[in-house]
């Protein structure tokens, strides 16, 4: 107690101080707490993280979660780690380094990298991944045009992931989007080939370039146009297993999407039949009485390395919906199984790998 001071004032002025000092431990320790729990977080496709590792420092590196929850890693390859905890991917990490014998006892520590309040993280199939300050009005457009999205990307189906844990899917061709801080961009995958199959009666038949806003009338041009036998009014759109019938030129402007396929029917008397997918020349054969399957699918130029000579339809023409005889080429060729005699009035479609 100070000189002069009342016994009761300075009673007083010591609970002042003992609860000033019980608060600033009370904050100290709620900070620790939130600090630890955010440090545990599961990771989300987008995230940023440190990986360090005294015994192998060629994974001492800087990774951004993909979209398919995964992270590359040198030596190691793809590691996925979505939905786990900085101490469950250190510990995983841990693992693949003993599996692949880098380390008998690794040291791993994992700590995610926040992004700044004042940014935006973009990922995926870009060119230019990584952090792009934030400004008043920044909408998704801005962004995708620095970080440059590559010819494999899906930029109709960008995802959102907000600092707030919403997630959004956003079409960047349609209108704009506007972004804020700390909002983390990825850019997915082209879920199809950016192709467009042509086939039957076409000058050059087989796959063209889709680019957006291509019609029925521009896929058939890069395929060359009607070839001499081909039939303007029996064209055939296949949409996944939606067959969609058109005609040229009433139907010229039907807009195309990636992965479409035309079949452009024939007017010649002479007979063909379409031998389709897994074949190094897909097309329309030139039918001779009691062709056989097997002598049809070498006259396309035989199985491609990405088809699967096992699997082969065979569909009726006249009827695309009924079900297919299926055959083993491999089992044909062996001799374990009678090779099939075609009529024009079927199609054959040999099988391709995923």
């Amino acid at each position: 107690m100070e000189r002069g001071q009342h016994p009761i004032c300075a009673t007083y002025s010591e609970n002042l101080e003992v609860e000033s000092l019980i608060r600033t431990v009370l904050v100290a320790l709620l900070l620790f707490a939130s600090a630890l729990a955010s440090a545990q977080r599961p990771f989300l496709p987008g995230d940023r993280l440190r990986i360090v590792c005294d015994e192998v420092p060629s994974i001492c590196v800087d990774r951004t979660v993909g979209r398919d929850g995964c992270i590359g890693l040198p030596i190691l390859g793809a590691v996925g780690i979505a939905t786990k905890t900085p101490d469950a991917v250190a510990a995983l990490i841990a693992q693949a380094v003993r599996s692949a014998g880098l380390a008998f006892r690794p040291s791993v520590t994992v700590a995610p990298l926040r992004t700044a309040n004042q940014s935006i993280t973009v990922n995926g199939q870009v060119d230019e991944a990584g952090d792009f300050p934030i400004r008043k009005g920044l909408m998704l457009a801005d962004v995708l045009a620095l970080a440059k999205p590559n010819p494999g990307a899906d930029i109709e189906a960008i995802e959102i992931f907000g600092s707030d844990g919403s997630s959004f899917t956003v079409d960047s061709t349609q209108g704009s989007f506007e972004l804020r801080s700390g909002d983390r961009v990825t850019v997915p995958t082209l879920p199809s080939s950016n192709e467009v199959i042509v086939l039957g009666g076409v000058a050059n038949p087989g796959v063209v370039a889709f680019t957006r806003g291509q019609t029925l009338g521009d896929a058939m041009k890069l395929a060359g146009g009607l070839s001499g036998h081909g039939d303007a009014t029996a064209i055939v759109v296949m949409r996944g297993r939606t067959p969609i019938n058109l005609s040229v030129p009433a139907d010229a402007s039907f807009p195309m999407k990636r992965g479409d396929t035309v079949k452009v029917g024939l007017t010649s008397d002479r007979k063909f039949v379409a031998v389709l997918g897994g074949v190094v020349r897909p097309g329309s054969i030139e039918y001779h009485n009691g062709m056989t399957l097997s002598q049809l699918v070498s006259a396309a130029g035989g199985v491609s390395p990405r088809g699967r000579g096992d699997i082969v339809f065979v569909r009726e023409v006249a009827s695309p919906r009924s079900k297919p005889a299926i055959y083993d080429l491999n089992a044909i060729k062996a001799g374990r199984v009678a090779d099939p005699v075609i009529s024009p009035g079927e199609s054959i479609e040999v099988g391709l790998r995923t």
